[in-house]
């Protein structure tokens, strides 16, 4: 948190939170694409479609896949929704992987600043 004056701002590493953040986590026992994403352990989505369905343009919203979130693209992904950051959270085999099946072209970005 970022404290000016007594006014508490939520911060992201070094950037500051201005949207909404949602949590991505394919392994979660509570992981679905129904769910708001807005809690890592209670109520994440599972997949960035699902993730990015649920952002807003221009909004500053970040998308958080946890540790350990492991997604196979058999559909490609639609990135389009303009300032939406993706910050992927772990490291070394922890680290979110995506992995494009060869039959789809993986990602799509049709959004600016993404």
């Amino acid at each position: 948190m970022l404290n000016i004056s007594g006014l508490k701002l939520p911060m992201i590493g070094d950037m500051l939170v201005g949207g909404d953040v949602y949590f991505l986590d394919s392994g979660g026992a509570n992981a679905a694409n129904g769910n708001v994403g807005k809690h890592p352990v209670n109520d994440p989505v599972a997949t960035l479609a699902g993730a990015f369905d649920r952002c807003t343009a221009s909004n500053g919203d970040f998308i958080i896949p946890l540790p350990g979130h492991a997604e196979t693209l058999t559909a490609e992904v639609a990135v389009d929704v303009a300032g939406a950051t993706i910050i992927g959270v772990g490291n070394g085999d922890n680290k979110p992987a995506f992995t494009v099946n060869g039959a789809v072209n993986g990602f799509n970005f049709t959004a600016d600043d993404v």
